[in-house]
């Protein structure tokens, strides 16, 4: 887990709490970037937003949309990011510049969990199930929506490149190769 708060008074002011201005936006991503490229593969970097001030939409979209737009790419690898601790005003004004963008992040709440962001009602449906279920193959929603089978594997495969859950190669029960897709966060605890 990062602390932004530590981020931000580290990298630019030892009292600063707000995120306003791209100048800000571009020290405190530099920073966020550096940590995400440093992660093993596979791993989900919690960014943690207690005691952040405000945010306005121009350091926002300098650091978050930046962010969710290189990991949807493929710039870091297969790596994950994730928020939690956002205040309703945070949330308003990143939600606007990950709307524009059609970006979409997971953010942790104190009973679960939300999406921040642009995300199509098929594609929210599906990331329910496997939040709920933990994992999900392209076989099993399949089934469970009554969908085509490559119906189903496009919409786990979509929400794979939008960063929102993992996927794993397996091999199913007779012995052919498959993809299971995991929650990218542990909403039981």
């Amino acid at each position: 887990m990062l602390k932004l708060k530590e981020v931000i008074q580290k990298e630019i002011n030892g009292t600063y709490v707000d995120l306003v201005t791209r100048q800000v936006g571009r020290v405190v991503f530099s920073k966020l970037e550096s940590e995400i490229k440093g992660l093993a593969e596979g791993t989900v970097l919690v960014i943690d937003f207690s005691g952040i001030g405000a945010i306005d939409y121009s350091c926002a979209d300098e650091i978050f949309a930046k962010l969710i737009s290189r990991l949807q790419l493929n710039e870091y690898g297969e790596k994950y990011i994730a928020f939690k601790n956002l205040t309703s005003g945070h949330k308003e004004n990143i939600q606007i510049v990950l709307e524009k963008k059609d970006l979409a992040v997971l953010i942790r709440e104190k009973n679960g969990w939300d999406i921040l962001g642009a995300l199509d009602d098929y594609l929210l449906q599906t990331l329910k199930v496997i939040m709920k279920e933990g994992q999900l193959s392209s076989s099993e929603l399949s089934v469970r929506f009554d969908l085509a089978l490559n119906t189903a594997s496009m919409r786990l495969s979509n929400l794979s490149k939008l960063r929102l859950v993992s996927k794993k190669s397996s091999v199913n029960t007779v012995g052919k190769r498959c993809f299971i897709y995991n929650a990218l966060l542990d909403t039981k605890n």
